[in-house]
């Protein structure tokens, strides 16, 4: 059986650093983007798929890091609200209770956290706010 880990955020800073180190210990990394494609990134190549659960029939993995975020410490609309809430709880959410979860029983979730988490709550901006409410859920 091949070694697949799955994973968000592998375009940002800390994922385009982390994907080289993990292609040294997995077969192939599939990055999940918001758009419902996923990349497989190999050693040698890259190829963009369509979300599926077939996806997930043929490249298993109990693992995934989730990297993905979008970073806005003060939306200034609603619009932009939104977009914060989206990309910080709704997606990854949706993706572990609709295709992760729902094909694997033992599953691992690894998930990139604020420096700003550490203080008390009613400090905290609405980015690292969006991250804690997103821990609480899984």
């Amino acid at each position: 059986m091949h070694k697949i880990v799955y994973a968000s955020g592998l375009t940002g800073f800390i994922g385009r650093n982390l994907l080289p180190i993990l292609l040294q210990s997995y077969d192939e990394v599939i990055n999940f983007g918001r758009n419902d494609i996923a990349t497989i990134y190999r050693s040698s190549s890259l190829k963009d798929v369509k979300l599926s659960n077939k996806l997930f029939s043929k490249y298993p993995s109990n693992t995934f890091i989730n990297l993905a975020t979008l970073y806005d410490p003060s939306p200034k609309s609603i619009t932009d609200f939104n977009n914060l809430i989206d990309a910080n709880i709704n997606f990854p959410l949706n993706l572990i209770e609709n295709f992760l979860m729902k094909n694997n029983d033992d599953f691992n979730i690894i998930n990139t956290s604020s420096y700003m988490q550490l203080i008390p709550q009613e400090f905290q901006n609405q980015y690292s706010l969006s991250k804690e409410i997103f821990l609480c859920r899984i």
